[in-house]
């Protein structure tokens, strides 16, 4: 059970990288001077939240957790 939740944790991390990268480069391809600064903020939030997912699984499969 224990290396489901941290193979989950990490595929969910991982999706969650890829996604924060692609909206990312899609915004900054759009963003222009009347664009929010909170946009970029929640971007990074996203791809930060992505990060501490996969620790969460690789330390979930260490049994450090």
């Amino acid at each position: 059970m224990q290396a489901i939740v941290g193979i989950g944790a990490i595929l969910l991390g991982v999706l969650q990288m890829y996604i924060g990268y692609r909206s990312f480069k899609k915004f900054k391809l759009t963003a222009n001077a009347g664009s929010s600064a909170f946009s970029a903020y929640g971007l990074w939030y996203g791809f930060i939240i992505g990060v501490i997912f996969a620790i969460i699984g690789v330390a979930t499969l260490t049994g450090s957790l």
